[in-house]
């Protein structure tokens, strides 16, 4: 989107003014550059995935599921309180990459430092040929205050210390990743507001986590009128321009070639508010995949015309893959062994009665703990009950599982998000994975309608369907929500 492209410019301002040249004290500055540069860079999708899981939690029950939007709020409070606490402030996302900014950047909190303070700043004529010079930044800072009630030390057009310095760069990292939140999630404001009272009630313990959420809404809604409005970084007053520059996703006619369906809508007519967002209301949703093959070999075969829509596929970062086409949500397979393990095998009866078992009925994290409730998980991994905290898993149709066949891939043939980083002893936070053989049937729960001891299977290693005796194990991937 075109409104992130200067987002990522004035992260590189804060990050690298100037290139250290030679002598150790320039070495030590070098290592403060590189230290702020990846740091923050690293905050910054920290910070993202947190919003983006909480999100995504949202999404699932208000949309997918239908389930009541209480049932997120445990799961968006645990995302929450990585971003503020009262008890221990040092703790928090912010303040744990602060602390490690400022051992390599800040002689005040390490004085094994070869550079000084000054030298930072250039406020005197430095010992060395070049500082960092983030003297320079003084009135390009100014574009990051976010109270437009006061004005902060590091806005004022004059940086003085490295804490200022660092203030402004924690102020456009935060911009980065707010902005990017509200691109990728148009609704966010709306479904924070909708999770916070539910938040609110799980008591005492989520109090940290209510006010990450209302600082999260001060910034991403300064009009408190519960649209997404940022008022951050250069060219935050371009909306109304009839170009989609600066913070807009759009402006007028100009929807910066995004449509419906790039959007992972069936189709319809994209529009733009007169915020500068995207207006969803003529899209059409749900949409029947295409087949993932791209290359013709005859004109007007499958590779020709690539009818359907694409795939359209979210790793969650829980443990599932969303499936904005057809609603469904995956369960996530891995390497490390245990119940999702991608080598695992059941009859198909024990699909049901096993596998299924321990993924809606055990806590997340720790599948040997039975639970019917989150309260049965305190303590236990991810403090949720049933995969990722979902407890309707269920085995996919044949018709389901062939969604997410992609025949321009083979062994294993499936989109590129079931098949990521998978190596080592990897778990579901950290790869996905398929079995990559030429023969991997997966179970649908479809019976073949010929022979009732028999069932239909979608071998992923080439994607063809085919049945087979229900006493055989197979390979098995649950599924949830859904439907055209």
């Amino acid at each position: 989107m075109g409104h992130r492209r200067w987002i990522f410019v004035a992260m590189a301002g804060v990050f690298a003014c100037a290139t250290p040249a030679f002598a150790q004290a320039n070495r030590s500055l070098e290592k403060c550059q590189k230290e702020i540069s990846n740091r923050l860079g690293k905050y910054v999708a920290a910070k993202e995935k947190v919003l983006g899981n909480c999100l995504a939690k949202v999404a699932r029950e208000l949309i997918k599921s239908n389930d009541p939007i209480a049932d997120a709020a445990r799961a968006c409070g645990a995302q929450l309180r990585k971003l503020a606490s009262a008890s221990k402030p040092d703790k928090t996302l912010r303040e744990k990459t602060r602390a490690k900014i400022l051992k390599r950047c800040d002689p005040g909190s390490n004085p094994k430092i070869d550079h000084t303070a000054a030298q930072v700043l250039d406020l005197v004529p430095p010992m060395v040929p070049q500082g960092i010079e983030a003297k320079n930044l003084d009135t390009w800072c100014s574009y990051f205050d976010f109270d437009p009630n006061s004005v902060p030390a590091y806005a004022d057009g004059s940086l003085d210390s490295i804490d200022e310095w660092l203030d402004c760069a924690f102020a456009v990292a935060d911009c980065n990743a707010d902005s990017a939140v509200v691109t990728q999630v148009p609704r966010a404001v709306e479904w924070l507001v909708a999770i916070e009272p539910e938040i609110v009630a799980l008591g005492d313990r989520y109090t940290d986590a209510v006010t990450a959420l209302d600082e999260i809404q001060d910034a991403i809604d300064i009009l408190g009128n519960g649209s997404p409005t940022i008022n951050c970084g250069p060219g935050v007053d371009s909306c109304g321009d009839a170009i989609a520059n600066g913070t807009d996703q759009c402006d007028g006619a100009d929807l910066d070639g995004a449509t419906c369906a790039t959007l992972g809508f069936k189709g319809g007519t994209l529009a733009c508010d007169a915020a500068c967002y995207y207006d969803f209301s003529g899209c059409i949703p749900g949409a029947f995949p295409a087949t993932g093959q791209t290359v013709s070999y005859l004109a007007g075969d499958d590779g020709d015309l690539e009818l359907g829509a694409a795939f359209n596929l979210t790793n969650n970062g829980d443990g599932t893959i969303s499936d904005t086409n057809s609603g469904l949500m995956w369960e996530v397979k891995d390497n490390a062994g245990g119940l999702h393990d991608r080598d695992g095998q059941y009859t198909w009866t024990n699909s049901f009665d096993v596998f299924l078992d321990q993924m809606n009925a055990t806590c997340d994290g720790d599948e040997s703990t039975p639970c019917t409730a989150d309260a049965d998980c305190t303590g236990i991994g991810n403090e949720l009950c049933g995969h990722a905290g979902y407890r309707d898993w269920r085995m996919p149709n044949r018709t389901e599982l062939q969604t997410i066949v992609n025949l321009g891939a083979s062994t294993p043939a499936v989109p590129s998000e079931f098949d990521d980083s998978c190596s080592g002893s990897c778990d579901v936070t950290s790869c996905s994975c398929t079995r990559s053989t030429a023969v991997a049937k997966y179970w649908s729960s479809s019976t073949y309608v010929a022979g009732d001891t028999q069932a239909w299977y979608v071998d992923f290693g080439e994607g063809d369907t085919n049945f087979d005796g229900k006493f055989t194990t197979q390979f098995v991937r649950a599924v949830r929500a859904g439907g055209f």
